[in-house]
């Protein structure tokens, strides 16, 4: 059974925290903190957010995974549009559980 909660870079998931009106306040060390008002979120600013702490950002968050998910898919299907114009590359998720880009049929 595939793990339904995919690896993402920190970026990735402060974007589409965004989304949901998340700011940044502060950080301490590798540990950047965002906030909406209500809820706090401790992004950590590393390679990559392990699936186990994606979770724990998202209950932290108040946010549930299926309205993630569609944030974060709304951005990459953007960026496919705007990419379509000049070639056909567009984000998929690789083996790794990365996005990455397919460009004419290939992964690059």
């Amino acid at each position: 059974m595939a793990n339904k909660y995919p690896l993402l870079r920190p970026s990735e998931v402060i974007s589409a925290l965004a989304k949901k009106g998340f700011v940044y306040k502060s950080q301490k060390g590798s540990h950047a903190k965002y906030s909406n008002g209500h809820e706090v979120a401790i992004i950590p600013m590393h390679d990559t957010i392990a699936r186990g702490t994606l979770k724990s950002i998202l209950i932290q968050a108040n946010i549930e995974l299926e309205v993630f998910l569609k944030l974060l898919w709304k951005k990459l299907f953007y960026i496919c549009l705007f990419f379509s114009n000049k070639s056909p590359r567009c984000p998929v998720l690789d083996n790794s559980g990365f996005f990455t880009y397919k460009k004419n049929g290939v992964i690059k």
